[in-house]
């Protein structure tokens, strides 16, 4: 398991375990010019109007006989900032004794193969924030953590920077940001935060405590094959015990 499979399996296990609005109801509204776009609906009618109380847990969050993609599309939905806040820092860490570095990096003109949106009316303006892996041989990698939101194929949650661009942006367009800005995380935080209606939570705090948790002395003496249900375990086990803390 590499270094960033690991981050991957963290992330998917966040996004497992996070608290996510519950949808009564999803429609496609097909587009001859543009990618399917699916308005979820939600009990009290509009996402303004959702409180915590309104939050379940991962797939159970969705319609039974929801669509493979469009599932994975609403679990990562509106959430690329906030791992990317807490995962660059840990993963620069360990990829420097690669001679590896480490950016975030946000998409200007993504092209999306599907729409997640919770009204037919909310902006379709669309940025993408993915991290970007430069090797000491000077190669550069893309790592979409969640790609899934915008409907990219899961085997393409790490390429060649230029495959990436070439197949999911308009123009390759592209600019680096400075995830030591603070400004940054309080944009992230508030963003998940508010649309949870769980101001302050602090599972960012949490996530990042996952990242840089990480026993790689113990990964390393485990079978290949089991090293990713390691990574899981421990991960699950401390987001759930997280939420349960936070409900009480």
């Amino acid at each position: 398991m590499s270094i960033l499979e690991v981050y991957k399996v963290i992330g998917a296990t966040f996004t497992e375990c996070q608290p996510h609005i519950s949808v009564t109801s999803t429609e496609a509204e097909l587009n001859a010019s543009g990618p399917p776009k699916y308005p979820m609906h939600v009990e009290r009618g509009y996402i303004g109007d959702i409180s915590s109380d309104s939050l379940t847990t991962g797939l159970e969050a969705l319609p039974e006989g929801t669509a493979v993609d469009l599932r994975a599309a609403y679990m990562d939905m509106w959430l690329c900032d906030f791992p990317l806040v807490a995962l660059p820092k840990p993963a620069r860490e360990k990829l420097r004794g690669m001679n590896a570095r480490v950016h975030w990096l946000s998409l200007e003109n993504p092209i999306p193969r599907l729409i997640v949106r919770f009204r037919k009316d909310d902006n379709e303006e669309l940025l993408h924030s993915i991290m970007g892996i430069t090797t000491l041989s000077g190669e550069q990698f893309i790592v979409d953590f969640t790609g899934a939101q915008l409907g990219y194929a899961p085997q393409d949650w790490f390429m060649p920077q230029q495959d990436y661009l070439d197949r999911y942006t308009e123009d390759g367009s592209w600019s680096v940001n400075d995830d030591e800005d603070p400004c940054l995380e309080e944009i992230a935080r508030a963003g998940w935060d508010g649309l949870r209606g769980l101001e302050g939570s602090g599972w960012l705090d949490k996530l990042r405590e996952v990242a840089y948790g990480v026993d790689w002395v113990a990964l390393d003496v485990l079978p290949p094959v089991q090293r990713f249900g390691s990574v899981r375990a421990e991960a699950k086990d401390t987001f759930d015990r997280f939420r349960k803390y936070i409900d009480c």
